[in-house]
Protein backbone atom coordinates (compact mmCIF):
# COMPACT_ATOMS: atom_id res chain seq x y z
CA UNK A 1 0.00 0.00 0.00
CA UNK A 2 2.58 2.72 0.69
CA UNK A 3 3.63 2.42 -2.90
CA UNK A 4 0.34 3.36 -4.01
CA UNK A 5 0.47 6.21 -2.14
CA UNK A 6 4.03 7.51 -2.74
CA UNK A 7 3.08 6.94 -6.72
CA UNK A 8 -0.42 9.13 -5.94
CA UNK A 9 1.64 11.70 -4.48
CA UNK A 10 4.30 11.84 -6.97
CA UNK A 11 1.46 11.82 -9.65
CA UNK A 12 -0.10 15.00 -7.64
CA UNK A 13 3.65 16.49 -7.70
CA UNK A 14 4.11 16.31 -11.09
CA UNK A 15 0.79 17.75 -12.09
CA UNK A 16 1.04 20.42 -10.16
CA UNK A 17 4.71 21.26 -11.34
CA UNK A 18 2.65 20.82 -15.02
CA UNK A 19 0.33 23.54 -14.22
CA UNK A 20 3.41 26.09 -12.75
CA UNK A 21 5.24 25.42 -15.80
CA UNK A 22 2.22 25.89 -18.01
CA UNK A 23 1.55 29.17 -16.57
CA UNK A 24 4.88 30.33 -16.69
CA UNK A 25 5.03 29.82 -20.36
CA UNK A 26 1.65 31.01 -20.81
CA UNK A 27 2.69 34.50 -19.18
CA UNK A 28 5.71 34.52 -21.31
CA UNK A 29 3.80 34.52 -24.56
CA UNK A 30 1.17 36.74 -23.16
CA UNK A 31 0.09 39.43 -26.34
CA UNK A 32 1.21 42.66 -25.94
CA UNK A 33 -0.01 46.04 -27.81
CA UNK A 34 2.32 45.93 -31.24
CA UNK A 35 2.85 49.09 -33.32
CA UNK A 36 3.42 46.87 -35.98
CA UNK A 37 -0.79 46.04 -35.21
CA UNK A 38 -1.65 49.90 -36.39
CA UNK A 39 -2.77 49.84 -40.03
CA UNK A 40 -2.79 52.84 -41.96
CA UNK A 41 -5.03 52.50 -45.43
CA UNK A 42 -6.06 55.44 -48.07
CA UNK A 43 -3.28 57.67 -46.55
CA UNK A 44 -3.13 60.94 -48.17
CA UNK A 45 -2.38 64.70 -47.45
CA UNK A 46 -3.25 67.97 -49.46
CA UNK A 47 -0.93 69.66 -51.59
CA UNK A 48 -0.39 72.93 -49.77
CA UNK A 49 0.21 76.51 -51.22
CA UNK A 50 3.12 78.32 -51.32
CA UNK A 51 3.80 80.11 -48.13
CA UNK A 52 1.11 77.71 -45.89
CA UNK A 53 2.05 77.54 -41.87
CA UNK A 54 0.43 74.19 -41.72
CA UNK A 55 -0.67 71.27 -43.63
CA UNK A 56 -3.14 68.38 -43.63
CA UNK A 57 -3.49 64.83 -44.27
CA UNK A 58 -6.14 61.77 -44.16
CA UNK A 59 -6.88 58.28 -44.30
CA UNK A 60 -7.73 55.42 -41.72
CA UNK A 61 -6.45 54.18 -39.04
CA UNK A 62 -6.94 50.27 -38.00
CA UNK A 63 -5.77 48.22 -34.88
CA UNK A 64 -5.41 44.91 -36.33
CA UNK A 65 -4.14 43.25 -33.48
CA UNK A 66 -5.84 41.48 -30.17
CA UNK A 67 -5.20 44.19 -28.07
CA UNK A 68 -5.68 48.23 -27.40
CA UNK A 69 -3.44 50.35 -29.33
CA UNK A 70 -2.90 54.07 -27.52
CA UNK A 71 -1.00 56.15 -29.74
CA UNK A 72 0.73 58.93 -27.58
CA UNK A 73 2.73 60.80 -30.07
CA UNK A 74 3.27 61.95 -33.57
CA UNK A 75 6.25 63.60 -35.21
CA UNK A 76 7.72 64.20 -39.23
CA UNK A 77 10.32 65.98 -40.66
CA UNK A 78 8.05 67.91 -42.48
CA UNK A 79 6.32 69.85 -39.99
CA UNK A 80 7.58 71.36 -36.57
CA UNK A 81 4.63 69.01 -34.68
CA UNK A 82 1.93 66.60 -36.03
CA UNK A 83 -1.26 65.98 -33.99
CA UNK A 84 -4.21 64.51 -34.61
CA UNK A 85 -7.45 67.05 -34.84
CA UNK A 86 -11.11 67.10 -34.50
CA UNK A 87 -13.05 69.20 -36.59
CA UNK A 88 -16.39 70.53 -34.64
CA UNK A 89 -18.87 73.17 -34.71
CA UNK A 90 -19.24 75.47 -32.13
CA UNK A 91 -21.65 78.82 -31.99
CA UNK A 92 -22.10 78.69 -35.82
CA UNK A 93 -18.54 78.48 -36.32
CA UNK A 94 -16.11 75.90 -38.05
CA UNK A 95 -13.70 74.69 -34.56
CA UNK A 96 -10.49 72.63 -34.56
CA UNK A 97 -9.39 70.94 -31.43
CA UNK A 98 -6.60 68.24 -30.51
CA UNK A 99 -7.50 64.89 -29.87
CA UNK A 100 -4.39 63.11 -27.41
CA UNK A 101 -4.13 60.36 -26.89
CA UNK A 102 -6.00 58.08 -29.23
CA UNK A 103 -6.73 54.84 -28.50
CA UNK A 104 -8.09 51.93 -30.56
CA UNK A 105 -9.85 48.98 -29.20
CA UNK A 106 -8.77 45.54 -30.90
CA UNK A 107 -10.44 45.92 -34.75
CA UNK A 108 -11.15 49.72 -33.97
CA UNK A 109 -10.78 52.35 -36.93
CA UNK A 110 -10.44 55.90 -36.52
CA UNK A 111 -10.97 57.68 -40.00
CA UNK A 112 -9.42 60.91 -40.82
CA UNK A 113 -11.16 62.80 -43.28
CA UNK A 114 -11.64 66.57 -44.70
CA UNK A 115 -14.09 67.97 -41.92
CA UNK A 116 -13.87 65.70 -38.96
CA UNK A 117 -10.46 64.37 -37.26
CA UNK A 118 -7.34 64.91 -39.64
CA UNK A 119 -3.44 64.89 -38.85
CA UNK A 120 -2.49 68.34 -38.80
CA UNK A 121 1.23 69.16 -39.56
CA UNK A 122 1.83 72.24 -37.75
CA UNK A 123 4.88 74.50 -38.72
CA UNK A 124 6.02 72.53 -42.47
CA UNK A 125 9.09 72.98 -42.91
CA UNK A 126 8.45 73.60 -47.08
CA UNK A 127 5.27 73.43 -48.84
CA UNK A 128 3.54 70.03 -49.46
CA UNK A 129 3.77 69.35 -53.18
CA UNK A 130 1.65 66.58 -55.11
CA UNK A 131 3.90 63.31 -55.86
CA UNK A 132 5.48 64.17 -52.61
CA UNK A 133 5.77 61.73 -49.76
CA UNK A 134 5.38 63.24 -46.08
CA UNK A 135 6.56 60.26 -43.43
CA UNK A 136 5.08 60.72 -40.19
CA UNK A 137 5.93 58.52 -36.60
CA UNK A 138 3.37 57.16 -34.53
CA UNK A 139 4.23 56.54 -30.92
CA UNK A 140 2.58 53.87 -29.27
CA UNK A 141 2.54 53.60 -25.52
CA UNK A 142 4.08 50.81 -25.73
CA UNK A 143 6.85 53.27 -26.69
CA UNK A 144 6.99 51.48 -30.35
CA UNK A 145 6.69 53.47 -33.26
CA UNK A 146 5.40 52.83 -36.70
CA UNK A 147 5.87 55.03 -39.72
CA UNK A 148 3.58 55.83 -41.72
CA UNK A 149 3.91 56.94 -45.88
CA UNK A 150 1.75 59.63 -46.82
CA UNK A 151 1.64 60.28 -50.39
CA UNK A 152 0.69 64.29 -50.90
CA UNK A 153 -2.03 64.37 -54.04
CA UNK A 154 -2.36 67.41 -56.69
CA UNK A 155 -3.54 70.48 -56.08
CA UNK A 156 -7.41 69.99 -56.61
CA UNK A 157 -7.42 66.17 -55.63
CA UNK A 158 -8.62 63.88 -52.78
CA UNK A 159 -7.96 60.34 -51.87
CA UNK A 160 -10.77 58.00 -51.13
CA UNK A 161 -13.54 58.49 -48.88
CA UNK A 162 -14.43 55.91 -46.11
CA UNK A 163 -17.99 55.15 -44.40
CA UNK A 164 -17.84 56.79 -40.90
Amino acid sequence: MPCRKQTSLVKAETGNLCRVILLLLLSAVQCHANAADLLGEGLWARASPPGAPNGVAYGRLTNAGPEALEIVGLASLAARTVQIHETFLQDDMMRMRRIDPVTLQPGESVTLQPGGKHFMLIGISQPLRGGEEVLVDVSMASSEVVTLTIPVLPPGETGPEFDQ
